[in-house]
């Protein structure tokens, strides 16, 4: 039997389902394995940009919590953490489950159009998810820092 794609699928369900242990992983079945793994390599990012930023920085530990670019930089290793929690595995256990359960909650809200297509991929997909959260916080943070170190200033807080 020729295999159904997950966003065909979807659309044959009941448009706004509650999330279940099980919601998450379904949408992964036929992602790509970046759009399925993102947050790993996040989690990943977290001790390694960490490091770097206490190689980094000179001075003591208070000397360095006291620069305003550190404590800015730290918002990159402290969100990859953060995205892998979220993404990965919540608190429960459950993998992947952010995406269904804001569709489900807040997404059905913002977009009651939704309703008519499904809220398993509506209004966030697998695919959007990953691009909002590298873009934003792997380049746009980063990007907003490496500004910061240049233009200093007012930049700086």
């Amino acid at each position: 039997p020729q295999q159904v794609n997950t966003l065909a699928r979807c659309n044959v369900m009941i448009p706004n389902r509650e999330p279940s242990s099980a919601t998450g992983p379904f949408l992964l079945e036929d992602a790509a394995w970046i759009d399925a793994n993102w947050m790993f390599i996040s989690l990943g990012i977290c001790p390694f940009s960490l490091a770097l930023l206490f190689i980094f920085f000179k001075g003591s530990l208070r000397e360095k919590f006291a620069d305003a670019l550190l404590v800015g930089w730290l918002t990159v290793p402290i969100y990859c953490l953060h995205q892998a929690e979220e993404h990965g595995y919540d608190v429960r256990g459950w993998r992947y489950a952010f995406v269904p359960s804001f569709n489900h909650g807040t997404g059905s809200q913002l977009f009651p159009l939704c309703n008519d297509i499904s809220h398993l991929t509506c209004p966030l997909t697998v695919s959007m998810t990953f691009y909002i959260n590298t873009l934003v916080v792997w380049v746009g943070f980063s990007l907003t820092m490496v500004v910061a170190h240049q233009l200093g200033g007012p930049y700086r807080y």
